[in-house]
């Protein structure tokens, strides 16, 4: 999080250490609202996901950062993916909502690939301590479009 190439679509930009550091120790218990991803082979932390509840009932919104030697390599797409499983299993939200900056193309191409749909382009809806205003992308996924895109996806055995 302290690394300019990933933060630089985030509004709150890099974090110092010390944030960083609170960033992680309130992610690491039960009312986290982010989860590590961590590559299989060598355990090592690539970045995360956030995830928590949105104003609207039965909506969560899904994020991700993941450190620049790791990006283009399906980190987010995998992590994302079963995130929403299990929002859309366990916790039997409605719809899954994401948002990204329009320039921010390897973002809104991980949404496209978990079968989300741009739901709207919002002009200078983000305004940033420089005094810019950012674009904004929404994007969503209801629970029935999850379900027929997860029942059309082939199942592939082992053994």
């Amino acid at each position: 999080m302290s690394d300019p190439i990933v933060t630089r679509w985030l509004p709150e930009g890099p974090l110092s250490e010390a944030l960083a550091q609170d960033f992680a120790q309130k992610n690491a218990g039960p009312s986290a609202t982010a989860v590590a991803v961590i590559e299989r082979e060598s355990g090592q932390l690539v970045g995360h996901i956030v995830f928590h509840p949105w104003v609207v009932h039965a909506t969560h919104v899904i994020g991700w950062a993941i450190s620049s030697d790791h990006q283009g390599r399906g980190y987010a797409t995998e992590a994302a993916r079963a995130l929403m499983d299990f929002a859309f299993g366990a916790l039997r939200c409605h719809r899954v909502i994401a948002t990204c900056q329009p320039e921010n193309v390897a973002s809104w191409r991980v949404m496209e690939k978990l079968g989300m749909r741009r739901e709207a382009h919002f002009r200078q809806a983000l305004y940033q301590e420089t005094g810019q205003w950012w674009d904004e992308y929404f994007y969503a996924l209801l629970a029935d479009e999850h379900l027929a895109a997860s029942s059309q996806t082939p199942s592939i055995s082992k053994g």
